[in-house]
């Protein structure tokens, strides 16, 4: 997608951002770049690339009722993307989140993106997602309620059968999932869809996290 992107008319991700903003209803308000430092604080980027450092976009925008909002745009959450830097750190400022990932090129399944897999679990009231995210073996049932949406196909023929994952097939058909009335992620057609809801346990959440 990054070579894509950067052979168009309209290059990167912030005019697709953009796009997304002004169909939901948002007025921008300002755009900045950013840099995060070791320490997790935001500080303003010039634009020049940054060794060990994560660099992204800053968004202000308010909602159709006028309520300010923020969005920030990071491209590199890999293990080493993240051992050298205070991203995570910045994260964690945030407090308990919720989270959804979808079409993320299985990149969860691997050793290579343990850290924000980690993370995402640490730090999540609900995860929401498809097969392409966190493997359901890592939700463990005293952590989690999952809950199954849709049809699960497997894999797109792309990915071949490697990222099949057996126990989530067992969990769509013992839980008989509700179907869902649009299409996302890689199988974007209409009743070859689905998602995964995955809910904290009450209990999981670490004393000092803010509900």
């Amino acid at each position: 997608m990054r070579y894509q992107l950067h052979d168009a008319q309209l290059n990167g991700t912030l005019p697709i951002l953009y796009t997304f903003l002004a169909r939901s209803g948002k007025t921008i308000a300002g755009v900045e770049l950013v840099k995060i430092e070791s320490d997790g604080s935001v500080k303003p980027w010039d634009g020049e690339p940054i060794e060990g450092a994560p660099n992204g976009v800053k968004i202000a925008f308010t909602s159709t009722e006028g309520k300010p909002q923020t969005l920030y745009y990071f491209n590199d959450v890999s293990n080493d993307g993240l051992r050298s830097d205070g991203f995570l750190k910045f994260c964690e400022g945030l407090g308990v989140a919720d989270a959804f990932v979808k079409s993320a090129m299985y990149l969860m399944h691997k050793d290579s993106f343990s850290m924000v897999r980690d993370f995402l679990l640490a730090h999540s009231a609900t995860i929401l997602q498809d097969d392409t995210g966190i493997p359901v073996r890592f939700f463990k049932s005293e952590d989690w309620q999952v809950r199954p949406y849709g049809r699960y196909l497997g894999p797109i023929p792309y990915y071949g059968s490697r990222y099949y994952q057996q126990q989530l097939s067992d969990l769509f058909r013992s839980q008989h999932a509700e179907p869902i009335a649009f299409g996302v992620g890689y199988r974007r057609r209409l009743n070859q869809s689905h998602l995964l809801l995955s809910t904290r346990q009450r209990s999981g959440i670490r004393v000092g996290d803010r509900p």
